[in-house]
């Protein structure tokens, strides 16, 4: 094969014309040969900086991994220590052979695509709870636990999370397609709940929201169709879009008191899990005689959308709008 000295060489002898074309063929030559900076014990490098890097392809065939797959928090090369802080782009993208992944708690960001296509994934591994809460997923792909649906921290599988204290939001896809969770807790510490945050975790059966949960982002319980009851504290003013589509177990929606429910933005009739559990409750009590209070001037958009478990709905002259 041509090396890229005789490559440059020669096209000092191209016609003008033709430069740009031999320019772009240059480029993507040298793109081909330096997908990565360096590679150790059959794992791909670039350098992000002086003292960290990221996991990334062996070149644009991607299938570059097999088997299991264990990434280091960091890595010497060259006399050179660097911190692995992320997994870059379309990393690991098709490797359909890989079967189990370890990711370190030095990793706090995973890109686009990362693990899109890694269908023989059964096992992902974390450092820790809080490791993998933190990191920043660039989509749904780049989470491994799409295809792999089980959770492992310290080698052993994770069916029951507790999200510790430290946690202050639940990034977006960090749970996503995570079948084989059973339960969560969610302490007081967590004000946001990503977007698909726990999508189509089907096995999760019931779930309780803190009352410092402030919002709950777009599909994150979407596709949970083994959610039989919620809970949404008096803390919450947002739900989004089909935060709750597909939950269609759900029997029992509890909620602080009838204003907080009132007060909620619902962005679409899925986004309230009423729409699915059809029956309303207030501290442990079914609502079937609604009365609004008199501190509401308005009820928002969905509100009590899909509850066929009302008999008569009270409305006083506070009320200006019914969404």
């Amino acid at each position: 094969m041509m090396n890229i000295d005789t490559i440059v060489i020669q096209m000092k002898h191209i016609l003008p014309c033709h430069r740009l074309l031999a320019t772009m063929f240059f480029l993507m030559v040298t793109t081909l040969c330096w997908a990565y900076d360096f590679a150790v014990n059959g794992i791909y490098y670039n350098k992000l900086g002086e003292t960290s890097v990221a996991v990334t392809y062996k070149d644009t065939d991607y299938n570059s991994y097999s088997g299991s797959v264990v990434i280091p928090s960091t890595v010497t090369y060259d006399g050179k220590t660097y911190s692995v802080t992320s997994i870059g782009y379309e990393a690991f993208n098709n490797c359909s052979g890989l079967t189990s992944i370890t990711i370190p708690e030095s990793v706090t960001s995973i890109g686009y695509r990362a693990f899109y296509g890694c269908s023989g994934l059964t096992k992902a591994k974390f450092a820790s709870i809080e490791s993998l809460c933190k990191i920043k997923f660039g989509d749904s792909g780049s989470n491994p636990l799409c295809y792999a649906k089980h959770l492992y921290i310290n080698g052993q599988e994770v069916t029951d999370v507790v999200i510790p204290n430290s946690i202050t939001s639940i990034n977006d896809y960090a749970f996503y397609n995570c079948s084989a969770l059973k339960s969560v807790t969610i302490p007081n510490s967590v004000t946001n709940i990503g977007s698909e945050a726990f999508y189509n975790c089907s096995g999760l059966t019931s779930v309780t929201i803190p009352n410092s949960v402030t919002s709950i982002g777009s599909h994150a319980f979407s596709g949970c169709s083994g959610l039989t009851s919620v809970t949404i504290p008096e803390s919450v003013t947002f739900i989004g879009y089909s935060a709750f589509y597909g939950c269609t177990s759900l029997t029992k929606a509890e909620f602080a008191s009838i204003e907080s429910l009132c007060k909620i933005e619902f962005y679409s009739s899925n986004s309230n899990p009423l729409s699915y559990a059809k029956h309303l409750y207030i501290n442990g009590k079914e609502v079937t005689d609604l009365v609004i209070p008199n501190s509401i001037t308005s009820i928002g958009s969905h509100a009590f959308d899909g509850c066929t478990g009302l008999t008569s709905v009270t409305i006083p002259n506070s009320v200006t709008s019914i969404g």
